[in-house]
């Protein structure tokens, strides 16, 4: 792996071991369109870290498909709050799948999150909600 695109950590008595910093920001129920593309917008003004921190931007769904415009071509990746279990489409009013998430430009997926499990989401659920992303292709943030 290059040091250009991770941290080396160097311990005379331990095998090298390399580490990239994630910082993933989640908005839970806040901001408007507006609001998020000026957020945006300021943060890519600021972003000085290069390539040895990775920033993942976890707005709701209904800002997923306007940011991941706006962050194409940045050093930025898009993740979602959450997803449905079935990673097929049918009568699931308001849910949004794996497949969807993955689609409009997601990488990464929040799934597990106390909020949920509070409301009653059990382990069962998140095991397969966690599987359905794994099989989009999203990182699972657990």
């Amino acid at each position: 792996m290059s040091d250009k695109n991770f941290i080396v950590l160097n311990d005379p008595g331990k095998p090298k071991m390399t580490h990239q910093l994630i910082i993933a920001g989640n908005w839970k129920m806040n901001l408007l369109r507006d609001g998020s593309r000026r957020l945006i917008s300021d943060l890519q003004k600021g972003y000085t870290f290069g390539s040895a921190m990775r920033v993942i931007l976890i707005p709701p769904a209904t800002l997923l498909g306007s940011i991941a415009d706006q962050i194409r071509n940045s050093p930025f990746f898009l993740g979602a709050q959450n997803c449905h279990e079935n990673d097929d489409y049918g009568a699931f009013t308001g849910q949004v799948n794996s497949r969807m998430l993955k689609s409009v430009g997601a990488k990464y997926v929040i799934l597990g999150h106390s909020e949920n499990r509070k409301a009653a989401e059990n382990d069962n659920l998140v095991n397969l909600k966690i599987k359905s992303a794994i099989k989009a292709g999203l990182n699972v943030i657990f």
